[in-house]
C-alpha cells in the first residue's frame, strides 16, 4: 500500500474506510514500540497498542495539517507514553504503593510530568519529535552507561522512584551514593546526546 495516498482529511473526519487502511500500519508501529522498545509481552503490547490507537483516533491531532509520517510519529509517542504508564502501574502494584504513577499526572512546582520535562527544556522540540528523542536517549543509555547506571536512571525517570526506593530495590545499605551515580550518568548521557545533535533535558536537575 502506498501510504503517500492516505487521505489525511478523511482520517481526520474519522472515515471508516480510510481508517481500515491506516489502522494495520499504525497498529504495527504501536506494537513494535511497546514490544521492542519497552520490552512488554506480546499480549500486553497488543492490548496497549489497541488502547493507543483508540487514543490516536479520538485525539486532537491536526490531521488536515499533517502528513501520514507525522501521524506515525504521533502514534509512536502515544504508544510509548501508554507503555511507560503501564510499566509504572505494574511497578506501583508490586511495591504495594496503593497508587498508580502516570506520565500524564502533573508533578513538581512547574506542574509537568517527567516525560514532559524532556520536551519543555528544548525550545525546538515538539510533541511529534518525542519518539525520536526518546530513541536517542535509549541508544545513549546502551552506549554510555553500565548496567547499574542504566538501572538507576530507569528507576528514577521511568518508574519515578525516589533514592530511598532505588536503594531498597537494589539492596543497598544507604542511598547516599545514588544521587552521585545518577548525576555522573547524566553527564555521560549529555555527552552522548550532544554527539547525536540533542541536548540533555535533565541537566541541572537536583537529586
Amino acid at each position: 500500500m502506498n501510504i503517500d495516498l492516505m487521505n489525511m482529511s478523511l482520517l481526520g473526519d474519522r472515515d471508516d474506510e480510510e481508517w481500515r487502511k491506516a489502522f494495520p500500519i499504525l497498529f504495527d508501529i504501536a506494537f513494535g514500540t511497546l514490544r521492542w522498545k519497552l520490552g512488554l509481552s506480546i499480549e500486553d503490547s497488543e492490548d496497549i497498542a489497541q488502547i493507543s490507537l483508540k487514543e490516536v483516533i479520538n485525539s486532537n491531532f491536526k490531521f488536515e495539517d499533517k502528513s501520514f509520517a507525522d501521524l506515525k510519529r504521533f502514534t509512536r509517542v502515544v504508544a510509548y507514553n501508554r507503555g511507560v504508564d503501564f510499566l509504572r502501574s505494574v511497578n506501583a502494584e508490586k511495591n504495594g504503593s496503593g497508587g498508580v504513577l502516570s506520565l500524564y499526572e502533573k508533578i513538581g512546582e512547574n506542574n509537568i510530568t517527567r516525560l514532559d520535562l524532556v520536551a519543555s527544556k528544548l525550545d525546538y522540540f515538539d510533541f511529534y519529535e518525542l519518539f525520536d528523542y526518546v530513541t536517542a536517549i535509549n541508544d545513549c543509555e546502551d552506549e554510555a552507561l553500565n548496567n547499574k547506571e542504566k538501572n538507576f536512571i530507569h528507576s528514577f525517570y521511568i518508574f519515578g522512584d525516589c533514592q530511598r526506593e532505588i536503594a531498597k530495590k537494589n539492596k543497598l545499605p544507604n542511598e547516599k551514593s545514588i544521587g552521585v551515580t545518577i548525576s555522573r550518568s547524566l553527564v555521560k548521557l549529555e555527552k552522548c546526546l550532544n554527539s547525536k545533535g540533542f541536548k540533555n533535558p535533565y541537566k541541572n536537575e537536583e537529586f
